[in-house]
């Protein structure tokens, strides 16, 4: 049985020892001790890819954007032009659209980390000789892509017709748009 500790004004009991903490090899670690780093990006760029879909996506001034989000802006507008404008497509290709913009993005991201990775030092790892598997992974994300657009349409939709009045105006101009019948 355990004696009651009783603690007089002046006197502070110790406080008991922290427990022995395991050690662990090189290349194991715990969440408090190291955490991963990833130099490519794409992580951070998948956890935050919501965020930057909806800037991109949402009605924030073109000032406010970063020059990756003011591409993927024109890469979206363009999309959404050649598949005949904003009012002609339905919600789930505008939503397709989205979704091939993320892979945009992320792909965009890796590219340019495996540019200044070939640049820098080599896109292959000599110590096992392979590839990097950001560069596997590069190959998914821009399969996925293609699969997306196919799914989207790789043609670009042809132009309304234009109305006789709209023809007429840019064959003669505007002086000999034909009246009611009545000569004058």
């Amino acid at each position: 049985m355990r004696k009651p500790i009783h603690v007089l004004d002046d006197e502070q009991p110790e406080p008991p020892e922290p427990p022995h903490k395991p050690r662990h090899n090189k290349h194991s670690f715990t969440r408090h001790d190291k955490r991963r780093y990833d130099r490519s990006g794409a992580t951070t760029a998948r956890r935050n890819l919501p965020t930057i879909l909806a800037r991109i996506t949402g009605d924030i001034a073109a000032a406010d954007l970063s020059p990756l989000e003011l591409a993927a802006r024109e890469w979206r507008d363009g999309v959404i032009a050649d598949c005949g404008g904003r009012p002609t497509l339905a919600v789930t290709k505008l939503s397709a659209i989205n979704v091939a913009l993320g892979s945009w993005l992320l792909l965009s991201t890796i590219d340019s980390y495996l540019m200044h990775l070939a640049a820098t030092a080599s896109v292959l790892d000599k110590k096992h000789r392979r590839l990097y598997p950001i560069a596997n992974e590069r190959m998914r994300v821009a399969d996925s892509l293609v699969k997306q657009l196919q799914a989207i349409g790789l043609d670009k939709a042809s132009a309304p017709p234009q109305t006789l009045d709209t023809y007429l105006a840019q064959k003669y101009g505007e002086a000999a748009r034909p009246t009611n019948g009545a000569g004058t």
